[in-house]
């Protein structure tokens, strides 16, 4: 092998060494100072030696590149002479030497080089012996055209300005290298197929996965991985769809078939995992890239979409698990993983948090490989004064937007200098910057490219970007994802705001997003072909945050439509899905809203306006119908008119199975649909493979109802209606209807059997038809929807419900007036003094299933210690009956004295911060904490023990009933472990048949005892109560009403045993008697959190 040596003549020493070595090995070397001839032109002996030689080692110092180096043109003639440069050049660095980048020669700056700082000579012949590698030129989007001479280069910009980084953009990537190996080692090493990268926005999340990962698994595990990548935004089942099509075969040029199977049965996606497992090589792993998760939360989706798309990802990780080499890595803001709104999806926010990495807050060498790295990766350096200024400064914002703000302000200071530069400047100095306008720069560059609109232009630019903002009472600004359509008529001017010279929005659509391996921008349509497809954004949150024309310009002068316009949306879409019934139109308040918006010109969807329209219809045809009613009839008229529409308000929070209350499924929906269409035998098949699917249990109910609709005047069936929060608190709702719909489903007739033999005697029995009512644990709602039910629903025949204690006794009265049977399964802070009042002809009409709250308080106080001057704290809410009561009864107890003075308060705006302290607890000798929140604020309570974590030692857990709910366990966790709280029911608590069999069908019908708790329970028992008299009557032969109900219940000798036990209750107030308590801890068994049995 012939090796040609370029190097300074001022390495005379080093050289010789290198020299000898390579000899010594038997390699053929050429050394100017051996070879060169006397008396010939030397540069043509240098070009022919190069030209004949296989590698040229070139040893790069100060000296050796400085401009006049004949180093420079041996290059030059190794370039001419060697078509192919793949392993033949080696450049040298002893990192003793300090040699700056930027003086690198071009030609050979992205070749691997070989740096040491010992034993130079013995680098270089390992370096010989083995085939050294050269890589590509970086491949950025502008790249760094060839060039004749020094003096000529041109430079390009290697930063991003608010776009994340890209694998295209790799080799400009810097500063996230430590977080990428270890999320790497996650995956590789330990099989990890969930991974959640979560940070602040603007803090490089999307770039370390597309930038860093993505590159890197490529490169070091080649041909052992694929990726593929996708945003939600508005579309997710579209999305995942396009992103997952072309590894399918059957869906391969069909994207929309597979996102309508997805939408349809999510369970489809466990198929099309296993179909893609099975197609691609045994050796090869598959990445689906899930980026900016989050933004489902925020945009203008669906309930129901919203929810069936989580669902179907949770199906998609637990497969991918079974299936094995599919790995998901999903990235979200750290904000929003903490949000309540996760509370709405317990399962994958455990999924999440026990998957979560978070990306560190990035250090000072960092930073400067981020300002360094890309400028010398492109001929040019920034000066060590400016990257110390640019460090400083972002540490002194320290806003969670820092990064993306640097990497803008790095983009226009390049953009500056460049316009103005020398042809012989590579350097960007303080000055440059300084330069600039003193504002920040994000201002300045947002001020700047909006300048350049015409008056017309900036009043249009407003209802765009206030398009793209969201914002209600109780969130910040956040950004916004509005469809295509909605922004037609502004076409150009979202064209103009999304291209190359403002970059202030971006226009995605998912076909184009997903052909690529990471999602396309700004490409341009034609405002004719665009639709709900297209979305556009804002180019990045740290635009919102940082530039004062948002709040001071759009937020102040568009206030009314950003906070309106998801509410229109969802309001016009639920009317849509209701076969756009008059009933379902806008109040008068709201269309003239929507009218005012249309006439100033905001970006409003065809759908919105169709809404407002069809409104303007039906008034003109009353106007016209009857516009000779006289005026007699008007104080009439006007008092009917209010009881009409207090009756459509009521209408509005019961379905029958008309709407859907608890949002989980597409399939569900359809049954909604079919049952407004008075279909109902697709919509029992839609409801029973909704319930099957989910374990829903108001799918189930409403299966129930529509096989009794079907079924006609052939059925013979008795009503119910059960009330609670079924919007503000689905959770809980949920835990109630499982005890509801397994009683319903126990006692209706197999409409399956029935079905192939209709003559079966169990067919001929009776049903019970359910009714859900929403109140939300309001009082107001419960009024409107029991004042209706008792005026215009006397089949109704009982009241299941209410949830909160409170409700419940507000509407005593009104139960007790109206002879209404309200049965309670989990108000256990009844006034029953107030009952016994207000009885009816001495009946009394108002029971609940939870006895009082004082057996639970007398049985938590056997755990209690009580040790000396030690003192409990007591968390409650003081807008909850049941938690007051809690409260009153345990400082009047037997342990009044061992309760501290603080008041802590859930219902206060903001009760944690100041509570648990170090010095409050030490100054109070405070040892035990107990928790009684209000069902809506378990959140705040379950963020207090997660403070509590945090002191040492630890305070003693507590808690009212309350919090026994899966919420707790999965968001609490850790936090949790060891609290102890007293129920009224346990799984293991009642060792009776009865209870034996609730908990064998349980199983079956919502497959595991999670969401079983005892408000499941107590639920089940009052249904049970409600189907018990129900049966009785039967046998007396006496028709079923509420007088007759209410007899057979309040009468001592029709005791039943139920799961929790013998029923019976006082005759004075309807209170249950035979009260029995149980104490449960959370602990940890099999890495899952449980509520078990204290013995």
């Amino acid at each position: 092998m012939k090796i040609f040596i370029s190097y300074s003549s001022k390495q005379t020493q080093i050289i010789w060494q290198i020299y000898d070595l390579l000899k010594k090995n038997h390699y053929d070397v050429f050394l100017d100072k051996e070879k060169l001839e006397l008396g010939q032109k030397f540069p043509d002996q240098l070009e022919e030696a190069i030209k004949h030689s296989d590698r040229l080692i070139i040893l790069i110092t100060p000296d050796s590149v400085s401009e006049n180096s004949w180093v420079h043109k041996e290059i030059e003639f190794a370039i001419k002479h060697w078509k192919n440069l793949d392993n033949r050049i080696i450049p040298v660095i002893d990192k003793n030497n300090d040699v700056q980048e930027i003086l690198i020669p071009e030609s050979i700056r992205f070749i691997q080089r070989l740096e040491c700082d010992k034993d130079l000579p013995a680098a270089i012949l390992d370096a010989v012996k083995q085939k050294w590698p050269i890589l590509k030129i970086i491949n950025y989007e502008n790249p760094t055209p060839e060039l004749k001479s020094n003096k000529a280069r041109k430079v390009v910009n290697p930063y991003l300005n608010l776009s994340h980084y890209g694998p295209e953009n790799k080799k400009l990537f810097f500063g996230r290298e430590d977080f990428i190996d270890k999320i790497i080692k996650r995956i590789v090493d330990h099989k990890k197929t969930l991974t959640v990268i979560t940070g602040p926005s603007g803090s490089g999340k999307s770039s370390v996965v597309l930038a860093g990962i993505v590159p890197s698994l490529s490169d070091k595990q080649k041909d052992k991985w694929q990726f593929t990548y996708f945003r939600p935004r508005i579309h997710p089942f579209k999305e995942i769809a396009y992103a997952l099509s072309p590894l399918i075969e059957k869906y391969s040029n069909s994207p929309i078939d597979l996102a309508d199977e997805l939408q349809r049965d999510p369970k489809s996606i466990e198929e099309n995992l296993k179909s893609i497992r099975t197609a691609i090589s045994k050796d090869q792993n598959l990445m689906i890239i899930i980026d900016q998760f989050d933004e489902i939360f925020y945009s203008n989706i669906e309930d129901e979409t919203c929810s069936s798309f989580v669902n179907c990802l949770l199906l998609a990780i637990n497969s991918s698990k079974k299936f094995g080499k599919i790995f998901f890595v999903i990235t979200l803001k750290k904000s929003s993983l903490d949000d309540s709104i996760f509370l709405k999806y317990p399962e994958i926010y455990k999924n999440f948090s026990d998957n979560e990495s978070l990306l560190p807050q990035i250090k000072d060498p960092e930073l400067k490989d981020i300002i360094v790295k890309p400028a010398v990766a492109c001929s040019f350096r920034v000066s060590d004064r400016l990257v110390k200024k640019l460090i400083t400064e972002v540490k002194e914002k320290s806003t969670p937007q820092s990064i993306a703000l640097l990497e803008l302000s790095l983009w226009m200071i390049f953009e500056n200098w460049s316009k103005k530069r020398a042809e012989d400047d590579y350097e960007i100095t303080i000055k440059d910057y300084d330069s600039m306008n003193s504002r920040t720069v994000i201002t300045f560059h947002a001020s700047n490219v909006l300048g350049k609109l015409e008056n017309k232009e900036q009043v249009i630019a407003e209802k765009i970007f206030s398009s793209l903002l969201f914002k209600n009472e109780h969130t910040a600004i956040m950004p916004r994802i509005a469809s295509g359509s909605s922004l037609r008529k502004f076409w150009p001017i979202v064209e103009k705001l999304a291209s190359a010279d403002f970059r202030l929005i971006v226009i995605n659509s998912p076909k184009q997003a997903n052909n690529q391996s990471a999602p396309a921008n700004n490409e341009s349509k034609s405002a004719n072909h665009i639709n709900d497809d297209t979305t556009i954004e804002v180019i990045h949150e740290a635009l919102i945050r940082h530039w004062e024309w948002v709040p001071t310009v759009v937020l102040k002068n568009h206030k009314s439509f950003i906070e309106d316009q998801d509410r229109f949306e969802k309001d016009a879409r639920s009317w849509a899905e209701k076969g756009y019934r008059s009933k379902s139109l806008p109040n008068g308040d709201h269309y003239k809203k929507i009218k005012d918006f249309e006439k100033e010109n905001y970006p409003l969807s065809q759908l919105v306006i169709n809404f407002a329209n069809a409104k303007k219809r039906r008034d003109n045809k009353i106007t016209y119908v009857y516009p000779l009613i006289g005026f007699v009839f008007l104080s009439f008229g006007a008092a009917c008119l209010y009881q009409d529409h207090l009756k459509d308000e009521a209408k509005e929070m019961i379905s029958e199975g008309e709407r859907s209350f608890i949002k989980t499924h597409y399939l569900k929906r359809s049954g909604v649909q079919y049952v407004n269409k008075e279909n109902f035998e697709q919509a029992s098949d839609a409801f029973e493979k909704s319930y099957k699917l989910l374990d829903d249990p108001e799918a189930l109910i409403y299966w129930h109802n529509s096989n009794i609709k079907l079924r006609g005047h052939d059925t013979k069936y008795f009503e119910i209606i059960v009330s609670a929060p079924m919007e503000k608190n689905p959770i809980i709702a949920q835990e109630i209807l499982r005890g509801v719909a397994q009683a319903q489903h126990e006692f209706n007739p197999n409409w399956e059997k029935c079905e192939k033999e209709p003559a079966l005697e169990a067919c001929s029995n009776p049903a019970l038809f359910i009714s859900l009512a929403n109140d939300d644990n309001e009082s107001e709602k419960a009024k409107k929807i029991i004042n209706y039910v008792i005026k215009d629903k006397p089949e109704i025949l009982a009241v299941i419900g209410h949830n909160a204690s409170n409700v419940s006794n507000d509407l005593i009265e009104i139960y007790q007036k109206n002879k209404m049977l309200m049965i309670s399964p989990t108000s256990f802070a009844l006034d029953f003094d107030k009952i016994e009042k207000n009885k009816n002809g001495g009946k009394n009409f108002v029971y609940s299933l939870a006895f009082d709250v004082s057996h639970l308080i007398t049985k938590l106080f056997e755990k209690i210690p009580i040790v000396g001057d030690k003192k409990i704290l007591l968390c409650y809410d003081s807008n909850a009956h049941d938690q007051v009561r809690f409260k009153n009864l345990s400082h009047t107890s037997q342990y009044k004295n061992a309760f501290s003075d603080i008041d802590c308060d859930f219902h206060k705006p903001d009760p944690i911060p100041g509570i648990l302290t170090d010095q409050n607890i030490r100054t109070n000798g405070i040892s035990s904490l107990i928790l009684a929140p209000h069902v809506n604020t378990i959140h705040d309570a379950i963020n207090m023990a997660m403070e509590n974590k945090n002191i040492k030692p630890k305070l003693k857990l507590y808690a009212s009933p309350t919090l026994y709910n899966q919420n707790t366990l999965l968001l609490g966790g850790e936090a949790v472990e060891d609290m102890i709280l007293p129920v009224y029911w346990h799984a293991s608590s009642h060792n009776n048949d009865v209870n034996k069999n609730f908990i064998n069908k349980a199983n079956e019908l919502w497959r595991s005892m999670n969401g079983v708790t005892w408000r499941t329970a107590l639920a089940y028992d009052a249904t049970q109560l409600v189907i018990n008299g129900i049966k009785q009557l039967g046998k007396l032969g006496n028709s079923v009403d509420r007088d007759n109900l209410q007899h057979i219940i309040s009468n001592p000798n029709n005791k039943m045993l139920g799961i929790t036990g013998e029923i019976e209750f006082d005759k004075k107030n309807g209170e249950r008697l035979n009260s029995s308590a149980y104490l449960v801890e959370v602990k940890k068994e099999d890495n899952t959190y449980k509520f078990v049995p204290l013995n």
